[in-house]
């Protein structure tokens, strides 16, 4: 995520990372207790993210001060930015400022404390969490907070407050040890939020109260993220089905086998749905229909979610090959 010259991102070595979107070098980071693996939301001087260690953060980075971001680059050495233990034999980095100001940290059910004979007599809480990681990368939207946990729940937490406005715990899967992770990003749209679940379930609940409008069954988890239009809601499952889905009734409209697990989210451009496959595949299929336009075969399993450009399609696989299509043909345009 790249803010006024600042790209911040998490690592897997348990630390938010502060670089310049110009050189490369680091301003500051941020220590956490677990792996930083969500995607960042940055607004109005704040950070948002969670980490696997069962917290979500909101870090104050209006005091970071970058004090080469409007210098030219020609002013600037060639540098390179990398986290972990191996980082200062890539380059020589400066002392960093580290990051103290915590707006607020916030607790997953599955991090809280449970009920205990020593405690009280009330009987043990149902909620069990796996152990509450935030993986979801966060939706906000006026000033509210939507995401997933480990502990198989999903938040609505303020902001500001961080008080938590409502929770849903998603039935258990008996399958996966009576879990049902949400790892899946919601996605809000007209005052709904939609999200899937490890329980093989597409969820769509009202915005202000939580409660569950209709819910969409897999036979797969659903790791994906949806991408939502006016009247549908298209996602991927392990099940190896791309499903479009009716957003007023959870209806489904249309489905496409692609043979094996998807795990990253669908594109639009709002005729044509693009997705790939733990095969290697990525389709275009009608977004209408379900159709299939056409489909390409990389050299491995297409790891991200397509960016779309001007009659472009540009995906990123696990053989290590960044990829350029023709979005009309599926031509293969250049890949490196």
């Amino acid at each position: 995520m790249i803010d006024d010259g600042i790209a911040y991102f998490g690592s897997s070595e348990g630390n938010l990372h502060a670089v310049s979107a110009l050189t490369g070098s680091e301003v500051c980071r941020y220590k956490t207790s677990g792996q930083v693996v969500s995607t960042l939301v940055v607004h109005d001087g704040t950070v948002y993210f969670g980490d696997a260690d069962r917290t979500f953060y909101a870090l104050d980075v209006s005091v970071i001060s970058l004090e080469a971001k409007d210098v030219p680059v020609a002013k600037f050495q060639p540098a390179m930015f990398g986290s972990g233990p191996m980082r200062n034999r890539i380059f020589e980095a400066k002392p960093l400022e580290q990051l103290s100001k915590v707006k607020w940290q916030f607790q997953p059910i599955g991090a809280r404390p449970r009920f205990g004979a020593e405690m009280t007599t009330v009987a043990p809480t149902h909620r069990k969490g796996s152990n509450g990681g935030v993986r979801s990368t966060p939706a906000l939207v006026d000033g509210t907070l939507f995401f997933g946990s480990e502990d198989g729940h999903v938040y609505s937490v303020d902001a500001d407050s961080v008080e938590e406005n409502w929770s849903l715990e998603i039935p258990r899967n008996f399958a996966l040890r009576g879990l049902s992770p949400v790892e899946s990003s919601p996605a809000v749209v007209n005052g709904v939020v939609y999200f899937g679940s490890i329980g093989n379930y597409l969820y769509a609940l009202d915005v202000k109260s939580g409660q569950e409008k209709w819910r969409f069954r897999t036979d797969g988890g659903v790791f994906s993220s949806r991408l939502v239009t006016a009247d549908s809601a298209y996602f991927g499952s392990w099940d190896g089905w791309v499903y479009a889905v009716d957003t007023a009734s959870g209806a489904e409209r249309w489905r496409f086998n692609t043979g094996e697990e998807v795990w990253f989210s669908p594109a639009g451009d709002g005729d044509t749905v693009f997705i790939g496959s733990d095969n290697g595949w990525l389709f275009a299929s009608d977004a209408r229909t379900g159709e299939e336009r056409w489909n390409f075969q990389a050299g491995d399993s297409v790891t991200s979610t397509p960016a779309l450009g001007i009659d472009r399609n540009y995906f990123g696989s696990m053989d290590n090959h960044l990829y350029a299509l023709d979005s009309r043909t599926g031509q293969l345009e250049w890949r490196c």
